[in-house]
């Protein structure tokens, strides 16, 4: 018996927050957004045991301990779309975006991902926005959200 199951997932992290020095200056403007999908494959890096493992993206970890997108610690190769924004700035005004859409799975099992976010930074102005949209069935190795940050 075949059974088809379509679920709408939406993992979303936001974070604005004030970072200052000791002094009560703000130090640095940051911005971040990232969105990814796809499914790990296990074994692509090598052995068998690679793409197995996650972990959150190193510049995601720079904002705090929220809960996170755990991407796979192998990388690129494990075939998880990935679209990663970044910026710093000691004056100014920063913005970054991310958008990814993806389609991956078997013809039998078709998983999509839509997911999109934006970070904005400026001494006394902070905005995030992350939205992001799954369709298809879920297990340990699918990575689908978005996150966005600015401090």
């Amino acid at each position: 018996m075949k059974h088809s199951r379509r679920t709408a997932v939406a993992v979303l992290t936001v974070l604005a927050a004030i970072s200052a020095s000791p002094d009560g200056v703000a130090s640095s403007l940051d911005a971040y957004a990232l969105s990814a999908g796809g499914q790990s494959i296990l074994g692509a890096g090598g052995s068998g045991f690679s793409c197995a493992t996650f972990g959150p993206d190193p510049r995601a970890a720079a904002f705090g301990g929220l809960p996170q997108i755990g991407l796979p610690t192998d990388g690129s190769v494990c075939g998880v779309g990935v679209d990663s924004r970044a910026a710093a700035a000691a004056t100014g005004s920063l913005t970054v975006a991310s958008n990814l859409a993806v389609g991956f799975g078997s013809s039998s099992d078709l998983k999509t991902f839509v997911g999109e976010s934006a970070g904005r930074a400026e001494y006394g102005n902070l905005g995030v926005r992350a939205s992001a949209s799954y369709t298809g069935s879920t297990s340990a190795f699918v990575v689908a959200g978005s996150q966005a940050f600015g401090r």
